[in-house]
């Protein structure tokens, strides 16, 4: 996640307005996520949209 997360970083330094958003996924029943997606829109100064969109899949452990 830091990758996609210093990317949109980069993007508010270079003055970009961006739409970012985090959904956690849930499994059943569980309260943990299993997975977040993250969703990014960018808008340069000259106005050309950019898109990132991913799943970042969270480990779960047991004992």
């Amino acid at each position: 996640m830091l990758y996609y997360e210093n990317e949109v970083k980069k993007a508010i330094d270079q003055k970009q307005v961006v739409y970012y958003h985090v959904t956690p996924e849930y499994d059943g029943n569980t309260v943990v996520p299993f997975r977040y997606r993250m969703q990014a829109e960018g808008w340069p100064p000259l106005g050309r949209e950019e898109y990132i969109s991913m799943s970042m899949w969270r480990i779960r452990y047991s004992l």
